[in-house]
Parts: structure tokens; sequence; C-alpha cells
């Protein structure tokens, strides 16, 4: 899940695409992802498929953060 929300996220940079993206990202976040929610975090922090939100992309990168699962791996 987290992959193929990857993908379309870097590979694919129509707008189309990241919000299928934001899609996949935010039913793995419903799971807990820390990727998932770094990802998302991103996507609000530079407005890829929805509007530039900073303390919604602030917010998912620190519950990224502050999750069990080590983002990098």
């Amino acid at each position: 899940m987290i992959r193929f929300g990857h993908s379309l996220l870097l590979w694919c940079r129509c707008q189309k695409n990241y919000i299928k993206a934001r899609k996949w990202f935010e039913k793995a976040t419903i799971q807990g992802l820390a990727q998932a929610q770094f990802y998302l975090g991103y996507m609000y922090r530079y407005g890829d498929g929805m509007v530039k939100d900073h303390q919604k992309a602030e917010e998912w990168i620190v519950k990224a953060y502050q999750s069990e699962e080590i983002i990098g791996e």
C-alpha cells in the first residue's frame, strides 16, 4: 500500500495521480503506518493533490516521527 502510493506520488506528476496517492496514504495512516503519515504530511506541505496546509503537514509529520516505526528503513 505504501509503495503504491509512494510511486504515484514521486513518479507520476499529474494532479490526478496525486489524488490517488493521497487516498492510498490516508488508508495506510488508519493502520498507523509512519511512512504514510510522513508522506501525507509532505503532500500537505507542498500542496500535492490538495490545498497547502502547513498545520496539517506538521501534525502528520510529527505523528510519523513519534511512531514506533522507523522512517527510512
